[in-house]
């Protein structure tokens, strides 16, 4: 369960490695058309990190706005929300670099922005 005292706490490396491998293991669902369930995976890292699920899911938009920066492909459910600090944004961009395959993007399925 996540820990109501952590509300406006910033995020450590460890949350964000974490948070980090779970959208990009969405991520790899979407871009294969595999059904994944979004509120399964944020329940696990609520439990995994306790954080909330506002929280979790505004982290989520947050790797979607730096993802959407970089002309890469993004989860279609968590809408880009740029309120991005200089560190956060340096670390995911480090990270989305090395780990995103867009070889199989269909831009056809969607819009990439």
């Amino acid at each position: 369960m996540a820990d109501q005292g952590r509300q406006g706490e910033e995020w450590d490396a460890g949350e964000l490695d974490v948070i980090i491998a779970d959208y990009f293991a969405m991520l790899g669902d979407e871009l294969a058309q595999r059904l994944y369930v979004k509120a399964h995976y944020r329940a696990a890292l609520m439990q995994r990190i306790g954080r909330s699920a506002g929280s979790i899911e505004r982290k989520h938009q947050n790797i979607s706005a730096v993802l959407m920066e970089l002309g890469l492909p993004w989860i279609w459910g968590y809408k880009p929300l740029p309120t991005i600090r200089t560190p956060w944004l340096r670390l995911s961009t480090d990270t989305s670099r090395s780990t995103v395959d867009c070889s199989n993007c269909n831009p056809s399925r969607r819009q990439w922005r």
